[in-house]
């Protein structure tokens, strides 16, 4: 191996658990500049790709994740469509998986009368191209640290490969490819599942899923990652014969992990299941708090946890917002403005322990002690997660399986 590569693995291990957003992954010295820091988003979109491409593929090989030379998309079904990425269904070596790539209509187009340096037009589409491709790169480091790699509720990253799509090539782009583990295909994501639930409700298998939730926040939180994300729509169904429900909770979406909500307003992530701490005009005494946590991040992770799991036991009914206004509202201005208020302030917990009495007050006659019982327990998780105030929330969600299920 070359100085340069020794040097950057001897870089690596000097590094913290955590995966900062500015921190920088150094490729090596090329002609066109000696100096080694340079920011990760560019590590594909130089004029010297090859050098960051082995370098990056060297840092997955340290990870011991798998890279793929080609994956065909030939017979690829897309099955989901996100704001930066889409998702295909396709067989890889003889079992059924998920591939994840940027989205086609997010491609930075060239203009073939003007020279790249005056293509101002382009540089400004490539740039948010590369923050995208930044985004997947770091759901690549999450997913392929140990013991997240392995975690029965993070999804499984099966190998990584780029994107031959020959378009790219021709503009100097090289984005990732990442395959996954195909989600249950009737109910894919925790909203699908609520969404179009048919059947009665179950305790056992909301528990569960909640729970699983939970494991899963806590290994991440375990190794010094926040989600940054935590919603519904990012929380992906798997069949699971050991599971009461035959179905299994995993976290997916990394691309906003280890987000540093102290040092700016809001940085990506999905506002109506964020904590009042990662929202634009939070008040003074909340940041204040913030400040006082060793492990402030983690506590917005706990807040949107609560939500989640919220949305889980009043089955399907979605956060603070549609409360209000229903849930096709809530993008509205006033809605967003609603929302906000009830986080600011401890009327977002009073709220929806009101309403998860009066929703098991309603199943009180079908199963008495078991609607009770589980009332209490939801009601002691709302009091320690949705809590306005990020000093007065539950650090840890390690025992929260234990709680909920008692074993």
């Amino acid at each position: 191996m070359s100085y340069a590569g020794h040097q950057l693995r001897a870089d690596r291990r000097k590094r913290e658990i955590r995966v900062r957003n500015d921190e920088a992954l150094e490729p090596p010295p090329t002609s066109r500049s000696q100096s080694p820091h340079r920011n990760i988003r560019n590590r594909l979109y130089e004029k010297e790709a090859e050098a960051n491409l082995l370098n990056f593929v060297d840092f997955l090989s340290d990870e011991d994740v798998k890279v793929e030379r080609n994956i065909p998309l030939n017979d690829a079904k897309l099955v989901g469509l996100g704001a930066t990425m889409e998702v295909y269904s396709t067989t890889w070596k003889g079992q059924q998986v998920a591939l994840k790539r940027m989205r086609r209509d997010r491609m930075p187009n060239r203009s073939a009368n003007l020279p790249h340096e005056h293509d101002t037009a382009f540089a400004v589409e490539a740039k948010g191209f590369s923050n995208d491709v930044k985004g997947m790169m770091q759901e690549i480091l999450v997913m392929s640290r140990e013991p997240l790699s392995t975690h029965r509720n993070i999804v499984h990253l099966l190998a990584v490969s780029w994107d031959i799509d020959e378009e790219y090539w021709a503009i100097n782009l090289f984005p990732p490819l990442m395959v996954v583990e195909l989600a249950n295909t009737d109910t894919p994501t925790l909203h699908a599942f609520y969404m179009n639930r048919s059947d009665s409700k179950s305790f056992s298998t909301d528990v569960g899923f909640i729970a699983d939730i939970a494991d899963g926040l806590s290994a991440l939180h375990m190794c010094g990652i926040i989600h940054g994300d935590l919603k519904p729509e990012n929380i992906l169904l798997f069949k699971d014969s050991e599971t009461t429900g035959g179905l299994i909770a995993k976290l997916a979406d990394f691309g906003f992990a280890n987000v540093e909500f102290l040092k700016e307003s809001i940085r990506g992530g999905s506002e109506e299941w964020a904590a009042p701490e990662c929202i634009r005009g939070c008040p003074e005494e909340i940041m204040t708090a913030m400040q006082e946590l060793d492990i402030a991040e983690f506590a917005c992770d706990v807040y949107s946890f609560g939500l989640v799991a919220m949305f889980v036991a009043l089955d399907g009914v979605q956060s603070l917002a549609t409360q209000e206004f229903g849930p096709q509202d809530t993008t509205t201005v006033d809605c967003e403005k609603a929302m906000r208020e009830l986080k600011f302030t401890d009327q977002a917990k009073t709220k929806v322990e009101q309403q998860a009495c009066a929703f098991y007050q309603e199943l009180d006659g079908q199963e008495s002690e078991s609607a009770k019982g589980l009332c209490e327990c939801y009601v002691s998780l709302i009091h320690d997660t949705l809590q306005s105030i990020p000093t007065k929330r539950v650090i840890s969600l390690s025992g929260m399986r234990l709680r909920l299920t008692g074993r």
